[in-house]
């Protein structure tokens, strides 16, 4: 009872936020040491200038991902997310200006830039590619530590070389060389130490339901949000978390394919599996209950639930199914070809290509605007058709 009670707060509580979004947000590497002052990042016309003078200056990369630690040789390699979230400026003036770090909206694409590492001011630049990754989808940053680099937990707690691994998401701040490594002066881990967070993802695609499992795919940059607890209306924009980086590695999702209209996209999308317990919440659209079996592959679901290992595993507390009820909704766009059963294929107006099928069926009543050729008795040119049963 205690449980079920719990749950419906936390309904009460957050479903008024189930709509809400704004670009995610990342805290800068460079707060996180007590001997770095926080920078002021000077925005330029709401753009990001290209990084110059590769060998001088330090410089920032947020929410890198490790893919491989080496003790011996005090090597961490890490890859930028890909692909990266649009930059978009918090603020409204086009001018040059000086802003804090945490009203900008950055992505792994968006690095600083200092002229010296004990300097308090930043311009954002795009981050450089190391010279043998240009033109290429990975890309891939060594990190080179030694014993003048400070090593940081999520809670600024020191660390070692041992507390990083594989899949970590990490923040790192230092020299970056021609040859495309960084002599890191501060490296942050923020995946450790491992704690329980309650997070909301919005517009996700479901492509598999197995058992009380879900499958889940981010197709378009969408927010994410953090709370100070599980019955929190409290809520700050939060880089969505990694998931996990394929399907294969979880016997309930093993055989997970890409939809046909993700297929182009499917490697570069974030991938989330859901579990559903007894006492997640699932609503429709309306708010209106639901079970699991009502959940169908390509539904827009809304996921409040927690994690503690970055998202490669989220219990939901609560999931809204933003596509039920099924409501009729207007599509526009170009016919690109039309079909020998009578159906056609049409571009919409946001670059999507659907087939419609023939809406004409015997036994309608029709409404048509035209010109009917009174010999031929063929009504052409029409400009309006309307159908019912």
């Amino acid at each position: 009872m205690y449980m079920f009670k719990k749950k419906y707060v936390a309904l009460f509580l957050v479903g008024q936020m189930l709509f809400a979004g704004s670009i995610a947000q990342a805290e800068t590497a460079v707060s996180a040491s007590a001997s770095v002052v926080a920078p002021k990042i000077e925005v330029v016309a709401n753009s990001v200038v290209p990084i110059k003078n590769l060998d001088r200056g330090f410089v920032q990369f947020n929410n890198l991902m490790v893919q491989s630690v080496s003790a011996s040789s005090g090597v961490i390699t890490a890859s930028r997310e890909y692909p990266p979230l649009p930059v978009m400026p918090m603020g409204s003036s086009a001018e040059t200006t000086s802003v804090s770090p945490a009203r900008i909206g950055i992505d792994s694409s968006t690095c600083y830039s200092y002229e010296k590492k004990d300097t308090n001011v930043a311009s954002v630049v795009s981050c450089p590619t190391p010279p043998q990754y240009v033109g290429a989808p990975d890309i891939l940053y060594t990190i080179k530590i030694d014993a003048s680099t400070q090593l940081l937990l999520r809670d600024r707690s020191v660390a070692t070389l041992g507390s990083f691994a594989m899949g970590d998401q990490i923040n790192v701040f230092g020299y970056y060389n021609s040859d495309g490594s960084i002599s890191a002066y501060l490296v942050r881990n923020l995946s450790k130490p491992v704690s329980r967070e309650f997070i909301q993802l919005n517009n996700m695609t479901l492509v598999s339901v197995s058992g009380n499992t879900l499958a889940l795919v981010q197709d378009q940059p969408s927010p994410c949000y953090r709370f100070e607890g599980e019955t929190s209306v409290k809520s700050t924009i939060y880089p969505c978390p990694m998931g996990v980086t394929d399907f294969s590695v979880r016997a309930e999702t093993k055989n997970v394919a890409a939809p046909a209209s993700l297929s182009a996209q499917w490697m570069m999308v974030r991938k989330y599996v859901v579990i559903v317990d007894a006492n997640t919440v699932i609503l429709d659209r309306n708010r209106t209950r639901l079970t699991i079996s009502n959940l169908q592959v390509g539904d827009k679901l809304n996921i409040y639930g927690e994690t503690s290992d970055n998202g490669q595993n989220i219990t939901a507390d609560i999931i809204r199914d933003l596509s039920l009820p099924v409501a009729a909704q207007e599509y526009s766009g170009k016919v690109t070809a039309v079909n020998a059963d009578g159906s056609f294929v049409i571009q919409t107006d946001t670059g999507r290509t659907v087939t419609v099928k023939n809406p004409v069926e015997v036994g309608m009543t029709v409404k048509i605007r035209g010109l009917l050729d009174e010999v031929q008795n063929i009504i052409t040119q029409i400009s309006q058709m309307n159908l019912s049963r």
